[in-house]
């Protein structure tokens, strides 16, 4: 099981009473204080409420307060030091200061978790008053005086329950809200992960038809390679065929004459032909290149060489 299933919250026996009566203050310290419950009560409390309220057994902290001013201050205080109150009595009605509904208002502004028993012994407020002013009683319950002990004291440890009912309900809710949002931060880093590495796939696919696409554009330079090559080998066989059948007929011919002039140009076009055919045999790799040296000053003449220093 997991932590949020083990959460659990102590029972809380801190109860206060508000209420302008001392006399009321004695009543209810004595049906709810340490050490007032009789043998009949607690098999009551046994058969409606379970084991759980046995943890009650010793009976309630009870404090008082006279005015719905001093409660409220009360309340706010024991809230704030982390030991809450889990149930208030409060009466309607306690002269000069605010009334029990007043009260109960400003007590829920504090600490909304408190229940509540309205104590009342007049019709103060109409029902329909009550629920207009605090709202449904899913926390409040009127209890009219003069008071029924075993009805006070169970309606405490039946409020006391609840309270820590509900309270373990909300630590419950906090830690499975932790947890999922654990699993959600887990969940969002393998999500990550997996687009990072589906991001690292999809580089190195590309990766992978680049080169693929370089080895093709290389076969392919291979392949235009050995047919320039080839080409130009059989090529360079006719112009070997041809300049040498020109210069058989050059040697029988007068070197001033026009038909020697027009064969000699036939070889020189076919020199340069040549030419050619060995920059393709150099291209598809048959025969090595040829390097040589080049002096610019030859192709551009005295007078251009020394224009181009000049500038």
């Amino acid at each position: 099981m997991t932590d949020w299933q083990h959460a659990a919250v102590s029972p809380n026996n801190r109860v206060l009473v508000i209420d302008d009566n001392p006399q009321i203050h004695e009543d209810l310290g004595k049906i709810l204080g340490q050490g007032s419950r009789t043998a009949g009560l607690s098999a009551s409390r046994s058969v409606l409420f379970g084991d759980d309220a046995d943890r009650l057994s010793g009976g309630f902290q009870v404090d008082f307060a006279f005015q719905g001013e001093q409660g409220y201050e009360m309340i706010r205080d024991a809230h704030g030091a982390g030991e809450p109150y889990a149930v208030a009595f409060v009466d309607v009605r306690m002269p000069p200061g605010w009334d029990g509904i007043k009260t109960i208002k400003h007590i829920w502004q504090v600490d909304p978790a408190v229940q509540i028993v309205i104590c009342t012994a007049y019709a103060d407020y109409a029902w329909h008053e009550i629920i207009q002013e605090l709202g449904h009683p899913d926390q409040w319950l009127v209890l009219k005086k003069p008071f029924d002990n075993i009805e006070v004291r169970q309606l405490a440890c039946a409020l006391a329950e609840k309270w820590r009912l509900s309270r373990q309900a909300e630590l419950k809710m906090s830690l499975l809200e932790k947890l999922v949002d654990e699993r959600t931060a887990s969940l969002r880093a393998a999500n990550e992960k997996l687009i990072q590495e589906m991001e690292e796939r999809e580089r190195a696919q590309a990766e992978a038809r680049e080169k693929d696409e370089q080895l093709r554009h290389a076969q392919k330079m291979e392949l235009v390679g050995a047919l320039a090559g080839g080409v130009a080998h059989e090529f360079n066989n006719l112009l070997q065929v041809i300049s040498g059948y020109t210069r058989y007929a050059m040697d029988e011919l007068d070197p001033q004459s026009d038909p020697y002039q027009d064969l000699d140009e036939v070889v020189k076009a076919a020199d340069k032909a040549a030419s050619l055919t060995s920059q393709l045999l150099g291209f598809s790799r048959r025969q090595p290149l040829k390097m040589s040296y080049l002096d610019p000053r030859e192709l551009l003449g005295p007078g251009q060489a020394l224009e181009a220093r000049h500038w």
